[in-house]
C-alpha cells in the first residue's frame, strides 16, 4: 500500500520539534513511504525539505499550519496545502501572519491551496462537530475536492472516537486523511523531546513532562494497520 506521512513538524518550528529534515526523509524512505509532507508554522523549511525529498526519491508535499477563528466558538487547528504555483504565491503572502484566520479570510487565499481541518484530542469530536458544522457548506464551496479532515489514531481515546468520526464524514461524503503529527523521529526520543519542549520559568523548578501520545514516525506497515485504506488513498 502506498502511504504518505503528511504532518511533519520540523525543527524549523522552534521549540515544537527535534526532527532534522535530512534524518526524517532518510527514515521515511527506509520505511517505504512514497510521499511526505512538512507542516511547520512557517515556510522557511521548504528549500531544504525539497532537496532532501529529491535525494531520497520522495514526493514532497508542502503545508503550513494555521488556526481558524470560529467567532463565538474557539480556534481550531488547520493546515493549508500547496496544490500549484498559484497556491505557492498565496502561501508566500501569509507566511508571516500570526493571527488566526476567520472563515471570510479563507476566501482570499483559497486559490491554489487545499485545506485540512485537524481533529485532535484538544476537544471531543462532538465539540468539533458542533463548532465546524455551521461553516462546512462554505468551506466545501471554497475548497471543493481539496477539503480534508485530518485524523490521528495514537491513543485509546482517539481509537474510541474514530468510529464516530468515520460515520459522520462517510455519511456526508467528506474526505478523511491520516494526519498524525511527527515531532520526534524515534519512539526512544520522546523523553528528549519533552525535555526540549518544556518551558521552565525558574532555575530550580522541576520540569513536568507531558503525558501525550506518540509523535514519532511509524513504520509503513503499522501506519497501514491504524488507518483505513481509503483514507490513506485520499
Amino acid at each position: 500500500m502506498k502511504s504518505s506521512s503528511l504532518n511533519l513538524v520540523s525543527g524549523y518550528s522552534f521549540f515544537h520539534s527535534i526532527v532534522r529534515i535530512d534524518e526524517y526523509c532518510k527514515k521515511a524512505k527506509e520505511y517505504s513511504y512514497q510521499a511526505v509532507g512538512i507542516n511547520d508554522d512557517n515556510i522557511y523549511s521548504y528549500p531544504e525539505f525539497e532537496k532532501e525529498c529529491r535525494r531520497n526519491d520522495l514526493k514532497p508535499i508542502f503545508l503550513k499550519s494555521i488556526s481558524i477563528d470560529l467567532h463565538l466558538y474557539r480556534e481550531i487547528k488547520a493546515s493549508f496545502v500547496i496544490l500549484n504555483e498559484t497556491g505557492y504565491k498565496n502561501m508566500l503572502k501569509i507566511n508571516n501572519r500570526k493571527e488566526a484566520f476567520s472563515i471570510d479570510d479563507l476566501s482570499s487565499f483559497n486559490d491554489g491551496l487545499g485545506l485540512i481541518l485537524q481533529i485532535d484530542s484538544d476537544f471531543s469530536f462532538q465539540d468539533f462537530q458542533d463548532m465546524i458544522s455551521p461553516f462546512l457548506v462554505k468551506l466545501k464551496h471554497l475548497f471543493s475536492s481539496h477539503l480534508f479532515f485530518g485524523v490521528s489514531n495514537k491513543s485509546r481515546e482517539d481509537k474510541e472516537e474514530l468510529d464516530i468520526i468515520y460515520q459522520f464524514f462517510d455519511d456526508n461524503e467528506y474526505k478523511v486523511i491520516p494526519f498524525p503529527e511527527i515531532r520526534y523521529l524515534n519512539k526512544s526520543d520522546n523523553y528528549l523531546y519533552q525535555l526540549f519542549s518544556s518551558s521552565v520559568s525558574e532555575a530550580d523548578e522541576e520540569i513536568e513532562l507531558k503525558k501525550e501520545g506518540p509523535d514519532f514516525l511509524l513504520k509503513e506497515n503499522i501506519f497501514s494497520l491504524l488507518y483505513r485504506k481509503k483514507d490513506i488513498d485520499n
